[in-house]
């Protein structure tokens, strides 16, 4: 299945996932994918993403505001192209081995609009849901967008993520 995990923009939805990744660890249960925190200043603002590699915990820069990284630019943000290479090659390797429980944050303007950084492993994320749980996070005002261009076959439900319910531990209970 394919579960689509919105919200607005920081609301919390990178931070419900980190807790939702740890419970299934310590119930043995092992995640793949990438996920993208922020990257705050010294004031606690948001200067960027860096990339998270669920498997290992193995983390890098993938976007800034602050200085040039190199790869593709979207408003405020200029992504390391060396940085989405990485994750693209941890993607491919996860999806060909058929995981079961695969984590991709986020898909935006750049993948949709653009066609760049995380747009080349799209069509496979709806082949993946046919034979595994795939948890991706897209912006509400994104999800027409991206379901009419790339879920064609797999069963999808969306999860809005909320300052209500962001802590609720059922909140991705579909496969605990």
């Amino acid at each position: 299945m394919l579960h689509i995990v919105t919200g607005p923009r920081g609301i919390g939805k990178t931070t419900a996932l980190l807790s939702f990744i740890n419970r299934l660890i310590l119930s043995g249960i092992h995640p793949e994918g990438i996920l993208t925190p922020a990257i705050k200043d010294d004031l606690g603002r948001k200067c960027g993403f860096s990339a998270k590699n669920i498997a290992n915990n193995d983390l890098w820069e993938l976007a800034r505001t602050d200085r040039a990284l190199k790869g593709p630019v979207h408003g405020p943000f200029s992504f390391s192209s060396k940085g989405f290479e990485k994750a693209l090659s941890i993607i491919e390797e996860s999806l060909k081995q058929n995981r079961n429980i695969f984590f991709l944050d986020e898909i935006g303007p750049l993948e949709l609009k653009r066609k760049a950084g995380f747009y080349p492993i799209l069509p496979e994320l709806d082949k993946a849901a046919l034979t595994g749980e795939i948890f991706v996070v897209i912006r509400p005002e994104l999800i027409n967008l991206f379901k009419s261009d790339y879920v064609h076959e797999s069963p999808c439900r969306i999860i809005s993520v909320s300052l209500r319910n962001r802590e609720n531990p059922d909140l991705f209970n579909t496969i605990e």
